[in-house]
């Protein structure tokens, strides 16, 4: 169902936008998805997990290679592994980390031209780190493609409904068992 948007971008309700959730990310590097990365970390005298952005092989069973996201305007990338947003903290070497606490800013990103950028403007690299130059919509080396997600919305009562195709319909599911893989085509 379509609504008509009266006032602004700003007035829009996005508790209730559309999402991509459940998916993997593959990279414009061949058979590479985008993946959780984990190191061990020393800061003063104590261990700490560390999780970052990387790419890895394809793995359609690895929980390290799914993630929700957005379809439109800013979202935010959250580990399906982690259930834990992307989020930037100054200072911890490559700016962006997995964190479950709220004590630090989540990272809002963006789609453009196949591309996942942050809010300055970089674009995320085939490696899955910020790419050291800025946005640009020539840029083919830095395409992302979301494959085999779930395309969700939010109901109110705060749970997920799923775009199902069942008996050659169209329909709104529950179930998590309808996925889609989102295919680019240069016009």
């Amino acid at each position: 169902k379509l609504e008509k948007i009266t006032g602004g971008i700003n007035d829009i309700d996005t508790r209730y936008a559309w999402t991509l959730n459940d998916c993997r990310l593959s990279s414009s590097e061949g058979d590479k998805f985008l993946d959780l990365n984990m190191e061990t970390v020393n800061d003063n005298g104590l261990e700490e997990e560390k999780w970052t952005l990387s790419v890895s092989d394809s793995n359609r069973t690895s929980t390290t290679q799914r993630f929700d996201l957005g379809v439109s305007g800013a979202w935010n990338l959250v580990s399906r592994h982690l259930d834990a947003p992307l989020r930037f903290i100054k200072g911890s070497g490559t700016g962006y980390v997995f964190k479950p606490t709220t004590s630090t800013v989540v990272a809002t990103l963006r789609w453009n031209a196949r591309q996942i950028f942050t809010r300055n403007g970089k674009a995320l690299g085939p490696d899955g780190k910020s790419s050291p130059t800025r946005f640009d919509f020539n840029d083919k080396i830095n395409w992302y493609t979301p494959t085999d997600c779930t395309l969700s919305r939010k109901i109110p009562g705060g749970r997920d409904d799923h775009l199902a195709y069942k008996n050659g319909k169209f329909q709104m599911s529950s179930l998590m068992d309808t996925k889609w893989t989102f295919e680019y085509a240069d016009l």
